[in-house]
Order: structure tokens, then sequence, then C-alpha cells
């Protein structure tokens, strides 16, 4: 099985290539992903809800499965993760990926996702968030913080929609302090299971 390592200023980033089912992602050592439908669907998913949305903005690129996506549905695609090595990671997970990477309609932005919403001046029509386990590290929990999706909301446009990923690794009064939070800033919530 192939495998690839790098260290930046943030991580040590190791892929492991290979079969399908084996291909996985760690920074750190701390396992982040594997190739799953769930990250394919946050970029699908939120397109069919607003068919007209033309710019995405995916934070915490993992192996790059929801970028591809929404790059693949036509989506001027702005990608967000706090390591440089990681992007650089893709190629290992898709053989494109140097199509997407490189295209006209990506943009591979090294910086915190949520110091990102706060600064930018840019706006979205649709915002993926799937953030990087463990959860209750710092950097993944202000991701799931009322001031992050403050600055969330204010990054779209009317009309925009965000999307969360919620870790399952919680029990249900986390769950419910998790949507309560979300749903401080965005009233209208759906949660696909």
């Amino acid at each position: 099985m192939p495998h690839y390592h790098a260290e930046d200023r943030v991580s040590t980033v190791d892929a492991v290539g290979g079969p399908i089912d084996t291909r996985r992602l760690y920074a750190s050592g701390t396992s982040m992903t594997y190739l799953s439908l769930d990250t394919k669907l946050m970029a699908y998913l939120p397109k069919v809800m607003r068919p007209d949305a033309q710019e995405f903005l995916d934070i915490c690129f993992g192996m790059g499965t929801t970028y591809r996506s929404a790059i693949m549905l036509g989506l001027h695609t702005d990608a967000v993760d706090l390591s440089p090595s990681i992007p650089l990671m893709m190629p290992v997970f898709y053989a494109d990926a140097g199509d997407f990477l490189h295209g006209p309609l990506g943009r591979i932005i090294t910086a915190d996702g949520r110091n990102y919403v706060r600064l930018t001046a840019r706006k979205y029509d649709l915002i993926s968030v799937d953030p990087p386990p463990p959860i209750q590290t710092a950097g993944a929990a202000v991701l799931y913080s009322r001031e992050f999706y403050a600055d969330a909301h204010h990054a779209l446009r009317p009309n925009g929609l965000m999307m969360q990923w919620l870790y399952f690794g919680v029990d249900l009064d986390q769950l419910r302090e998790h949507l309560r939070t979300f749903r401080s800033q965005f009233p209208h919530v759906s949660v696909l299971i």
C-alpha cells in the first residue's frame, strides 16, 4: 500500500493509498477520514436544495471529496484548511486531483476556517463544514460554536445554505446542544441521518 508523509507548521500528515476501502488520511497521528459517500453528499445535497447556487465554501478539506464534488457540479469553490499539506494529499485519493486542484473553478486557502469566515468579504451561496476528529479539540470545537455560526451566516448570501456535519459519537444531550447552538443562527434546520 502506498504511503505518503508530509510535515508543515501545523501537523504531520499521512495519506495511505491503495484499494478504495483502505485509503485513509491521518493528521498528527489521528485518523481524519476515509472515502465515503457522506462527504460527496455534502456538496450535492446543498446544491439540490439551492439549484441556482454558484459559490461554494468548503471548510476542512480532508481528502478533497466535497471540494471535488462541488467543482463537478460547476460551483466556484473555495476550500479552507488549516494545514497546507492536507490538500496536497488529494492525488493519493483521486487520480484526477490535478484537474480540481489547478482548475479554474477551485481555490485552496490555507487558513483557520473560523477566522476565514470572520474576516472574509466574500459571500457564498453554500457553506459546508466537516470538522476533523476529535471534535473536543480546540481547533474543531470552534467550528461548532455560536460565534462561528454567526460569522458563517454573515458570509452567506441571502437564501444561502449551510451544511454542518455532526459527529455521531456524542450522547443525546450533546447532540441537542449542537443543534440548539446551530439553530441560534440558522432558525430553519433540517437534520439528515
